[in-house]
């Protein structure tokens, strides 16, 4: 038993985590982070996904989310579009930018569209993505 406490001693130590516990919880979406969402250079955002998809779950509580009228008053003109399908396609979200809101500054094409695949994504990851290129398009 010694030997063995003793060999098992020199061997590096395992990494159970990359972060450490007390870092954010991915799963929870703070009103921080929601305060920043400003759905003005928004025309229409389209969620796809199967139900039936076992990582479905962050493309669903994201578009409960954006469906809410809280959040949905900063651009009343958005339109919102919730495919449903039964194929094997995987999740994922389609935020379709409006001609008006083009920044010469960052390059960024007048009524681009911005794909997030949403399989290996929690909804906070999702959210920021959105939030970020609503902001650089709101830098004009």
């Amino acid at each position: 038993l010694r030997m063995a406490f003793q060999k098992a001693s020199g061997l590096a130590p395992v990494i159970k985590f990359f972060r450490s516990p007390l870092a954010l919880n991915d799963l929870f979406i703070d009103r921080r982070i929601l305060t920043q969402l400003n759905l003005k250079p928004v025309k229409s955002i389209a969620f796809t996904f199967n139900p039936f998809f076992s990582r479905t779950f962050s493309i669903r509580n994201l578009c409960s989310l954006l469906n809410s009228p809280r959040w949905r008053s900063s651009n009343e003109n958005c339109l919102i579009k919730v495919n449903v399908r039964s194929d094997m396609t995987e999740p994922q979200i389609q935020v379709h930018f409006s001609k008006f809101f083009a920044n010469s500054l960052t390059r960024i094409a007048a009524g681009d569209i911005l794909v997030i695949k949403t399989e290996n994504l929690s909804d906070r990851e999702a959210l920021e993505i959105i939030i970020t290129q609503c902001q650089e398009r709101l830098l004009t």
